[in-house]
């Protein structure tokens, strides 16, 4: 009986907080973020930016089933998760390309289906395209409702960024774009359930998704609503040349033993990581104020003053309280977040979404401790599953980091009784001596 009463208070809040199935637009909404990207496709493209670039088959292996069900039950229940934690960066990407799917329409409306995939017409390949078919489909791209012009952009620029890196991590631009065009580019339900159509057009959603990731500075333009960009110039990357050379192409089918190589400029920027020398670990808190410098460019601190301006009238509301503490959470204020989810728990304490942000944050900050308190709290509320869930991998986390402690302890007592000895024996030999 209690088991039932969680599962229709967590289907209550998913209702209200769900990412997954819920239109692009109604999602942004929701989420107060009209002008800008859904938190999660934030979260994770910046992740793969961070760490995946060179790893093999980025985009093509696949992360781990039960842990991508957990992120996204925690983004359905509570709206937002802390992907930096995930150590699997495969498994980021499987979060991210599972949202794109499950989106009602696709990235690229399916009424603009048939206009992408035949402007190309005619073409070898998605790297050979006229000039009047780049204008046809610059008229089609520029149609499409500007949600969804910022979402296909930023997945069209990390596409690129991955297959610059083809010599690393084994996508070229090809690969890529089979594995990106499903995700964004889909007819219509009824026939992308035919396995014969499916099979039939593949090959033409291959292609649209190469012309778009391949002329993409030539696109870009049609597709750049007024917002900061994830992988904007000035937050955390910075400009330089990207070459889709023959190599980056290999494998296209074309028959041709060698082609030509098409050089393709656009933005692509080096993390602050790498700027400031050496890679660190993505969970770690400098990294998380690199990330956050981010996010201040992408909502800025004028959400913070409407909110704070909210709360400033009505004290007594939680949901008030509970919007100042998620604007202080995406500039990365993360003391004043807390302080703001304590207020609306005061103020309604039977919301178990605010007691696993909070174990969210508590958790990203390393206070472990904290983090256990209020997912222990949350257990006889809706949302008591998840927070079990949460609390099971926390302990887990927190016996691995114990773990690798004592580890780190016995070899530095090892090293240290070594040179020691060491230091012994030579004394010892410069006396006899």
């Amino acid at each position: 009986e209690e088991v039932e009463e969680w599962r229709g208070a967590i289907a209550r809040q998913q209702r209200v907080n769900a990412v997954f199935g819920v239109p692009l637009e109604d999602h942004l909404r929701a989420s107060c973020r009209p002008d800008g990207l859904p938190m999660l496709v934030e979260r994770c493209i910046t992740e793969i930016l961070n760490r995946g670039l060179e790893k093999e088959g980025v985009l093509r292996v696949g992360g781990s089933i039960n842990r991508i069900q957990q992120l996204k039950r925690v983004f359905d229940v509570v709206g937002d998760a802390e992907v930096a934690a995930e150590p699997d960066v495969h498994t980021v990407v499987g979060l991210l390309k599972m949202y794109l799917r499950e989106l009602p329409e696709p990235v690229i409306p399916s009424a603009s289906y048939s206009a992408v995939v035949h402007a190309l017409d005619g073409a070898e390949s998605g790297e050979d395209v006229s000039e009047q078919q780049l204008g046809t489909l610059r008229e089609v791209l520029g149609d499409l409702p500007d949600c969804n012009k910022r979402l296909l952009l930023e997945m069209l620029k990390l596409g690129a960024v991955i297959a610059s890196e083809h010599q690393k991590n084994m996508m070229p631009a090809l690969n890529v774009a089979t594995v990106l065009g499903p995700n964004i580019l889909r007819p219509e339900a009824s026939r992308a359930e035919d396995a014969v159509i499916a099979l039939v057009e593949a090959p033409l959603v291959n292609r649209a998704c190469l012309a778009l990731i391949c002329h993409l500075e030539s696109l870009e333009d049609v597709l750049h609503p007024n917002r900061a960009s994830v992988m904007d110039e000035g937050a955390f990357y910075e400009r330089y040349e990207v070459k889709l050379s023959g190599a980056g192409l290999e494998g296209t089918g074309s028959g041709r033993s060698a082609r030509k190589e098409r050089p393709l400029s656009m933005a692509y920027r080096h993390s602050v990581a790498s700027q400031e020398g050496g890679a660190s670990d993505p969970s770690s808190p400098s990294s998380l104020a690199r990330v956050g410098s981010s996010a201040k460019s992408l909502r800025g601190t004028g959400e913070v003053e409407r909110c704070q301006a909210i709360v400033d009238q009505t004290p007594e509301s939680a949901e008030g309280w509970e919007r100042l503490a998620a604007a202080f959470h995406d500039t990365h204020q993360y003391e004043r977040a807390l302080q703001a989810y304590d207020k609306a728990i005061e103020l309604n304490p039977s919301n178990g979404q605010n007691y696993i942000r909070v174990g969210l944050i508590s958790e990203m900050s390393g206070d472990f401790e904290k983090a256990k308190e209020y997912y222990t709290k949350c257990k006889k509320l809706a949302g008591g599953m998840i927070a079990q869930q949460m609390l099971q991998d926390l302990s887990r986390r927190m016996q691995e980091h114990t773990a690798a402690s004592n580890r780190n302890s016995e070899v530095g007592s090892k090293d240290w009784e070594g040179s020691s000895n060491g230091r012994l024996s030579c004394g010892r030999e410069s006396t006899g001596a």
